[in-house]
């Protein structure tokens, strides 16, 4: 049976696939999407490839403005865990369609925040840090360690 790719607004499709992958985390959860549509009125949607009904992978994306008339998508702003769950071998076909979704809408581009290339490519952004630390056993010592 060969793979398909499903771009879905619905929340029921996108809840079953949140909870069919294992490798889905926080950020790919559709309630970031309602939470998104809700304080900042952005489309949200997300890419689902599926061999048959089965859920193979899955993409989240949110419509950003980024400019007085210009759109871009981008996997859950503000956060860099949102990238491509499930299989990553899939990885440029979800890629293809967000950009193809990009193009029909005129939109100037598509951006994955992810900490793993896609398919081995990676476009970096050397604008953006990305902190990454062991969390202590206590409060306290968090705060401690950020002075």
């Amino acid at each position: 049976m060969s793979n398909s790719i499903e771009c879905t607004t619905d929340r029921t499709v996108w809840t079953h696939a949140f909870n069919e992958l294992e490798e889905a985390g926080l950020f790919h959860d559709p309630r970031w999407a309602e939470v998104w549509r809700h304080a900042y009125g952005d489309e949200t949607q997300c890419l689902i490839a599926r061999s048959g009904d089965r859920c193979l992978a899955m993409l989240p994306l949110v419509r950003r403005k980024n400019r007085p008339f210009s759109h871009h998508w981008i996997s859950i702003p503000y956060f860099d865990a949102a990238g491509i769950a499930g299989d990553r071998s899939l990885g440029s076909a979800l890629l293809s369609e967000a950009r193809a979704i990009c193009k029909r809408r005129g939109d100037s581009a598509v951006t994955i925040r992810s900490h793993e290339p896609i398919d081995g490519h990676w476009v970096e952004a050397s604008h953006k840090e990305h902190v990454v630390m062991a969390l202590p056993d206590s409060e306290q010592a968090l705060h401690k360690g950020f002075k």
